[in-house]
This record gives structure tokens, sequence and C-alpha cells, in this order.
């Protein structure tokens, strides 16, 4: 029987850390190991973790904040088993997630990686459930398409392969998910289980990478960059999807700007992507530079006012 780690990366996510843990240690697999890689918290997961569930799990503590890239690899290199999968702390799975893509790989010795849904809680059931039939496999330009098919805590993966053709690019603390996909898609089937694995959460609300700003607005355009410099991801990717994930890139820099109030940023910035025809979603971001002239007036007031007591 192949054995199986499931790698959860946490930040200061006690006690939700904890359903994670606990529907990995539920598994009808009974050859699965749970592996927590902390990454520096400050809020004492460590030692609560050590207290709460002794030797029934693994724990990596990390000595200085890395980011989840940097914990996923590292779980990825420290444990032993022959397939590797990833949730995310808030998230959870269903009790034969790791039975219902590991019995892909007995029925077939050509399966390296298989893969299934993790719904939302506002949905009973993923919209693409009965889209493909067991065995299915997904192709590069249908997870382009609908990026829904596969994430993080989706695919389960020999361990050997993915130190050769994945780990994350250590250099995307945004996105790093998609870069892997599309690496990993260009050169291995994926193939579908039929079954929802389990559920994205998001307990943690606006602790996740999407919603960290100043961050996106950091990494700019790179995880584009990065794919138009992969010689072997360039020749595959339509010139169409190719820039679609150009835009995707700007959209999103462009949302974080404005999410931050720099509303002088976001409208010199908007001109500059627009005469470069790098925005698909035009009529919002439209409405947004118009808007911005109405969120800066309060700001103008304040400015003034402050100015006037000086």
């Amino acid at each position: 029987m192949k054995t199986v780690t499931v790698i959860i990366p946490t930040f200061n996510r006690w006690p939700v850390v904890c359903v994670a843990i606990d529907s990995v240690l539920n598994q009808s697999y009974h050859e699965t190991e749970c592996m927590v890689v902390d990454d520096a918290s400050s809020d004492g997961t460590v030692s609560l973790l050590k207290d709460r569930y002794r030797n029934k799990i693994s724990i990596i503590s990390c000595s200085t904040n890395k980011g989840q890239s940097f914990c996923r690899n590292q779980g990825v290199e420290s444990c032993r088993s022959d397939c590797i999968c990833f949730l995310d702390s808030d998230d959870f799975l269903e009790s034969d997630a790791i039975e219902k893509r590991v019995s892909l790989f007995n029925e077939s010795r050509d399966i390296v990686v298989s893969f299934g849904l993790f719904r939302t809680p506002k949905k009973k059931q993923h919209p693409l459930l009965h889209h493909k039939k067991r065995r299915d496999v997904l192709s590069l330009e249908e997870y382009l398409r609908e990026k829904s098919w596969c994430n993080n805590s989706g695919f389960l993966i020999d361990r050997e392969l993915f130190l050769c053709d994945g780990m994350y690019d250590l250099r995307l603390r945004n996105k790093e998910d998609i870069e892997l996909m599309l690496r990993l898609l260009c050169k291995h089937s994926f193939s579908y289980c039929g079954a929802e694995l389990g559920e994205v959460r998001e307990v943690c609300g606006n602790n996740r990478a999407r919603y960290d700003y100043q961050r996106i607005i950091s990494q700019g355009t790179l995880f584009s960059n990065i794919v138009l410099n992969n010689p072997l991801l360039k020749h595959v990717i339509s010139e169409s999807s190719i820039q679609k994930l150009i835009c995707s890139d700007i959209e999103e820099e462009l949302r974080a700007l404005y999410k931050l109030g720099r509303y002088a940023d976001y409208r010199s910035f908007y001109r500059t992507a627009l005469t470069n025809g790098h925005i698909l979603n035009t009529r919002r971001f439209f409405k947004r530079y118009l808007l911005s002239y109405v969120r800066e007036i309060p700001i103008k007031v304040l400015q003034r006012t402050a100015l006037r007591r000086l």
C-alpha cells in the first residue's frame, strides 16, 4: 500500500488548524500521516499542538516566517511517504479524501497525479462535480479556463515526481499554486477521482494571501513574468491564455491599490494598463476609476483641515 503524507502549513491559526488536522487523522485510508509545518507562529501553535496531539502528528517549526510555499516545500523534503498532498489550515478533508485519490494509483501504474474538488460553504456541492467522469484527465487549457478544477489541497502526487518537477516557487507569495499547477499540468496527466474531497472554509477571512494587498503590489507582474520566461509553458499555453494571465496580474494589482486607498496610484496604473490593453474587466475598473475621485474627497478635506490648524 502506498503511504501518504498530508502537509498542512500554518501561521497563527490556533485553534482553527485543529479542524484540518482532525480531518486528516480521521481518514479511512490508514497509511496516512499528518505533518504540520508552522511558519513561526506567535500564538503558541507549536506547543499547543504538541500538548493536544502528542505523537499523532509530525510538527516542523520554522524559526522565521518564510511563507506558505517554503512550508509546503519543507514538508515534502522532510517526509518519506510514497505520495504527498496538501491541506490549507482552515480547510478540511472528507473522511475518504485520501482513499478516493489513492485508489486511482492502485488501478493503474501510469497514474502519478490524482485530483478531486473542494466545495465552498455557500454551495452544497461543487458545480463541476459531474462535468468529468472518474479517471478523466484534466488538460492545461481546461484548468486555465476554470481554476477551481484543482486547488492546493486538491491533488495527490508521487513524492519523487513532485521533488523533481514540482516544488513551489519561493519568489511568489501569491498565485504560487497556479504557477505550480501550470508546470505540473504541462508535463503530467492529472486524473480525476470523481469526487468532492473537502471544503474551503475561509474561517480566517482576510488572513489569506489574496487579501495581503501590500504583498500583491510588491509582487507586481512577477507571476506572469515567470510563466512567460518558462520555455515549455510559453510553448504549450495559447497566446490568448497568456494574455489573460498578464491581465490577471495587472487587475489584481489594480484591485490592491484601490483597496489600500492609493487612488492616485490606481488611476495612473489604470491609464497605463488600459493603453497597453491589459484590462479585461473594463467596466468594473473604470467604475472604480471614477469612484476613486469621490473616495478621495474626504481624505483631501482632512488634509486641508490639518494644514489650517498648523
